[in-house]
């Protein structure tokens, strides 16, 4: 019931895997996370290769939660290395299924581009620049605030 037929032009008939049958996705399903983490991990899966720019707001109403259990989602998924996130305000905030083939490709594409550009030297450089954007913002802020309230 899971597989699905859909018609291309020619007339032939192409076979289609729901994304919760991919094995990427199985991976994660299987795993350590809590069912409300799951159904995260199926909403921001289901953009695919455009990935999920919805606000912690509109993802909470979808999902019929807080914010709050969508932000600890995110987090516990992007520190699993499931999620890859660029930019970490909300405005500009884009989550990708880490492991997604098309993910992979889109990925590829633009760290050529950034590469041209001269923004990044290599791989290992590209993903830093991306992965870290939310540590490096929590670690500078929660240091101000606490320098902020020994004065």
């Amino acid at each position: 019931m899971a597989n699905e037929k859909t018609q291309q032009k020619s007339g032939t008939v192409k076979e289609y895997k729901a994304t919760w049958q991919q094995p990427w996705a199985q991976r994660v399903l299987q795993g350590p996370y809590s069912p409300f983490e799951k159904l995260l991990f199926m909403r921001v899966a289901s953009f695919g290769a455009n990935g999920c720019t919805m606000y912690n707001r509109t993802l909470a109403r979808e999902l019929g939660c807080c914010e709050r259990y969508v932000k600890r989602g995110i987090t516990k998924l992007c520190n699993g290395k499931e999620f890859w996130i660029t930019g970490w305000d909300s405005r500009n905030r884009c989550i990708y299924v880490n492991h997604n083939p098309e993910v992979k490709v889109m990925a590829e594409e633009r760290f050529k581009l950034e590469q041209k550009a001269g923004k990044v030297k290599d791989k290992a450089d590209f993903y830093r620049k991306h992965k870290t954007r939310n540590y490096e913002t929590v670690n500078n802020s929660a240091r101000l605030d606490k320098n902020n309230r020994e004065q």
